[in-house]
């Protein structure tokens, strides 16, 4: 199989697909409010959001026409402490109570060109204030940004502001600190983690912005104690970039049959788009757990686990798409 995934785009090409992709996201939230109820199950409400992007991309699932534009990655509906990469595997029974509170990470893309953004809901008003400390940051985070700005005094920006906060929840006075194990990041054509990130501490990171480059601006205001616990139950995953980009065909790689097999099967349905197991189970990749395993053992495949604070801790989220331009930002979605 040939890799043409690294083809020359034009600027011009990139910039109208993002553009074009978060015109989409901004499109798909309100929709999914209006489908949300108490105790549905997580994987509905997943499917739900995914058929949305398909009608609003055009999407159609034949090997020419699936990567002109679609899902840019696996739908995150972390719940409470639970601050991201969570999607329903198959089989999943978990349901949305109206006690929690979720985050919503979803991603479109036209072309390759992902813009990525996430919101927090809860049927409670108990995290009301948690959820705006979230957008506020957010927003403080892109006033900071742009041509030349310092991604770690961003990161100062971003913990001050979070951690100058109190929030009551069930009569309870809180902290709230800046989740220190998640990152913004650079986003590149089919490369939803880039090679810069943007962080939510203050830590001497004097890497700079630079016009023309895409941005997904996250933070993460929580309850708990601002580190991350990786959970064993994985979802989520993405073919190593770094190898696609190193190899001029899939069969210059070694491996077993099989695990070439799946590989190839999900370079052709995904490129280096991450993908999810409940994915690879409705596009019947025939037994593909053990070579999933294989894969990620030899770095072939990149594993993000669900990541949590503390137990009974809350995570919110806000999260938005940028371009650097020559007069700051713009806010794609």
């Amino acid at each position: 199989m040939n890799i043409n995934l690294l083809q020359t785009y034009s600027t011009q090409d990139i910039l109208s697909n993002f553009k074009k992709a978060g015109d989409i996201h901004q499109k798909v939230y309100p929709q999914i409010l209006s489908n949300m109820e108490p105790n549905m199950k997580l994987i509905d409400l997943a499917q739900i959001i995914e058929s949305i992007i398909h009608r609003e991309t055009n999407f159609q699932d034949t090997n020419e026409q699936r990567l002109l534009g679609g899902i840019g990655f696996p739908i995150g509906l972390s719940k409470n402490e639970c601050a991201a990469h969570w999607t329903p595997n198959p089989l999943d029974t978990n349901i949305l109570l109206s006690k929690d509170l979720i985050k919503i990470d979803y991603g479109v893309h036209i072309g390759g060109c992902i813009v990525d953004g996430a919101y927090t809901f809860s049927f409670n008003s108990n995290y009301r204030e948690l959820i705006q400390i979230a957008e506020q940051a957010t927003q403080l985070a892109i006033k900071a940004s742009g041509p030349e700005a310092i991604l770690g005094e961003i990161g100062t920006v971003v913990q001050e502001y979070i951690e100058s906060h109190e929030i009551v929840i069930a009569n309870k006075t809180l902290p709230v600190k800046s989740f220190r194990d998640l990152t913004g990041h650079k986003i590149l054509p089919w490369e939803i983690h880039a090679d810069k990130c943007v962080p939510n501490f203050k830590i001497d990171y004097p890497i700079r912005m630079k016009e023309g480059e895409f941005y997904a601006i996250e933070t993460f205001p929580t309850t708990g104690n601002g580190r991350g616990i990786l959970q064993p139950d994985c979802s989520h995953y993405q073919i190593n970039t770094e190898m696609i980009r190193n190899s001029k065909s899939l069969n210059s790689i070694q491996l077993p049959k099989k695990d070439k097999y799946v590989l190839e099967r999900i370079f052709s349905l995904y490129q280096t788009l991450p993908f999810c197991k409940r994915w690879l189970s409705e596009e019947k990749v025939n037994k593909y757990q053990l070579s999933l395993k294989n894969l990620v053992s030899k770095d072939k495949i990149k594993a993000f686990p669900p990541i949590n604070d503390i137990p009974g801790s809350y995570v919110a989220q806000s999260e938005k798409t940028i371009l650097v331009n020559n007069s700051g930002v713009e806010v794609l979605n």
